[in-house]
């Protein structure tokens, strides 16, 4: 057995796929390289002397009973934000991506990618002109951006499901809206969960970081204690931040592990 095992060689890969793994290799140290020359970015220039003047207020956070009230306040605010865009986000992503499996397809997958493209923060930015600050323009710059982004991802899901139970519905007489709704979207539904619950918790980061520009929530509280350089504060609020993504992903993974495993089970 042991003359078997040490006279088993592997076979060495392809001369050509050799030269490849090598030019690859070549291609991304010298894009490296490039890139620390364009932007002039030395590890020296940090100026470590200042990060250190900073991190002694941000290990002393601010426990002040009336500002832990307002952090708490902006957090079910930023909680908030997140969890009605992505509701909206998802009724509006799924009545695009069935109307895009019709005639509208290559319009609507346009505008899809032009959603996709703009991000939340310049959403926010123009809505804030436009509906005052707040967080109507946190809600509505996640809306659209979740939208665009919800409604390729189930549009995608529906082309590549299984059509074999919508068949058979369509040839026993059922119309066309019952056999989607009985036949393929019972399939598509753990897949279009977890995309939803993903870009949940995608939208509690980023209404923080909307908040910078007027959208309320934890961001604006954060970009009000920059601005007058309380870094004990701002060390609390990003205490708050953290807590509320690893709730919001130690939910999201319970809920998918559970959808999932009962999906198994049926």
């Amino acid at each position: 057995m042991n003359k078997v095992l040490n006279s088993t060689v592997l076979p060495s890969p392809p001369r050509g796929q050799r030269g490849k793994s090598v030019i690859a290799v070549v291609i991304v140290i010298a894009l490296l390289i490039a890139s620390v020359l364009v932007l002039d970015f030395s590890a020296l220039d940090l100026g470590w002397g200042g990060v250190g003047r900073l991190l002694i207020p941000l290990l002393q956070p601010d426990l002040e009973p009336k500002f832990l009230w307002r952090v708490l306040l902006a957090s079910v605010e930023t909680l908030a934000m997140a969890i009605l865009s992505t509701l909206f986000a998802t009724v509006l992503a799924i009545g695009l991506a069935v109307a895009a499996q019709g005639w509208a397809r290559w319009p609507l997958k346009l505008l899809f990618n032009l959603l996709r493209a703009i991000p939340e923060l310049l959403f926010a930015s123009v809505l804030v002109l436009a509906v005052g600050l707040g967080a109507t323009a946190g809600i509505l710059a996640l809306t659209l951006h979740t939208a665009g982004v919800l409604a390729r991802l189930f549009s995608e899901a529906i082309e590549n499901a299984d059509q074999s139970a919508e068949s058979a519905l369509r040839q026993s007489g059922a119309g066309a809206l019952s056999a989607f709704c009985y036949g393929r979207l019972p399939t598509l539904a753990p897949q279009c969960l977890a995309y939803c619950l993903y870009r949940s918790e995608m939208n509690l980061r980023a209404a923080t970081v909307l908040g910078v520009v007027g959208a309320g929530g934890l961001g604006q509280q954060l970009y009000v204690a920059l601005s007058v350089f309380r870094y004990d504060r701002v060390s609390t609020l990003l205490l708050a931040t953290l807590s509320l993504v690893w709730l919001a992903e130690t939910l999201s993974r319970y809920l998918r592990r559970d959808r999932f495993s009962s999906a198994q089970v049926e």
